[in-house]
């Protein structure tokens, strides 16, 4: 790619970064008056290929999986994961609880950061991914508060046509209540699930994790007080590490 391509690659970026609503390729094209209408359709046409954008069934276009795993990359770098840890070290010890917090990856979410308890279950390593994207809770939570471009895109290449009507399911669910809290959909277990919001973006999800199928009512509003407590926590310190 030339340094001019690469210039009106990311010029094009930024125009769709700043349309939290999604803007139509009429829009692009107006606010990018320096780029050649055929040389637009061909950058776009590759950026949807390269998953950095996406475009809704209204023609709208937004930030893809790609762009998105970019600037979460940029956020939780080493040093910010280490502000985190401690919010999620409290959690477990608040809950007895495997806690983690974790974030969307591309097409799947990725355990950023956990604090496992013995006798509760044991999270999959930092800097991995789950490919569970349907039925696991903190990628339900994420993907609930994603727009519908993203869970569109999931569902073509990701969920078996058998199971969307469940996964829809999850997704309205979490969106009434803004959490996920109960038996896991996809694994022998409990979860407690909120999202992390960073002046109104969608940064993560906090989750904790119980081996136990039935959790009395108690106990459930317990975790979740916890889990929620956390979530803003981390939010609050994101913020201030801007």
């Amino acid at each position: 790619m030339s340094q001019s391509q690469l210039h009106r690659t990311f010029q094009i970026l930024n125009i769709i970064a700043e349309n939290n609503d999604g803007i139509s390729y009429t829009d692009i094209n107006l606010k990018s008056k320096d780029i050649a209408i055929a040389t637009m359709a061909r950058l776009l046409k590759s950026m949807i290929n390269e998953t950095l954008i996406q475009k809704d069934k209204n023609g709208l276009y937004f930030l893809g999986p790609a762009a998105i795993q970019f600037a979460h990359k940029a956020v939780t770098s080493g040093s910010i994961i280490e502000e985190i840890r401690p919010f999620i070290n409290k959690l477990a010890q608040d809950t007895n609880q495997s806690g983690a917090y974790f974030e969307w990856d591309g097409d799947n979410i990725k355990t950023v950061c956990k604090k496992d308890i013995p006798g509760s279950i044991y999270y999959r390593k930092e800097g991995s991914r789950n490919d569970r994207v349907a039925t696991h809770p903190a990628s339900l939570v994420i993907l609930a508060y994603s727009h519908n471009s993203l869970v569109d895109f999931i569902c073509e290449n990701f969920i078996p046509e058998e199971k969307l009507k469940e996964f829809h399911k999850h997704i309205d669910d979490i969106r009434k209540t803004g959490f996920f809290a109960g038996p896991d959909p996809g694994y022998q277990c409990s979860r407690v699930a909120f999202p992390v919001i960073v002046s109104g973006r969608l940064f993560g999800c906090v989750s904790v994790c119980s081996l136990e199928l039935n959790l009395s009512e108690e106990t459930l509003s317990k975790y979740t007080f916890a889990v929620e407590d956390c979530a803003q926590k981390i939010a609050k310190n994101l913020v201030n590490q801007k």
